[in-house]
C-alpha cells in the first residue's frame, strides 16, 4: 500500500512528505513504520493520507493573482 505522510521537521521548523510502499495495508503500522524506517529524528508525523498526492503549503505558492 502506498502512503503520503506530511511530516514536521523540528530540526529547522519546516513541513515536508514523504511517499513510501508500506509492508501492510494498516494505517497504524504504517505510522509506526514511517517513524522507525523512513524518517530522520526530528520528523514528525501530522497526517497519513493512503495513495499518493501533491499538497501545496502557502510558502510553496510564489504568485497569486
Amino acid at each position: 500500500m502506498i502512503y503520503t505522510v506530511i511530516y514536521h521537521d523540528r530540526e529547522d521548523n519546516s513541513m515536508g512528505t514523504h511517499t513510501f510502499v508500506s509492508s501492510t495495508h494498516d494505517k497504524n503500522y504504517a505510522w509506526a513504520e514511517f517513524k522507525k524506517k523512513h524518517a530522520t529524528c526530528s520528523q514528525e508525523p501530522v497526517a497519513m493520507m493512503p495513495g499518493e498526492a501533491v499538497v501545496f503549503f502557502a510558502d510553496c505558492i510564489s504568485r497569486v493573482d
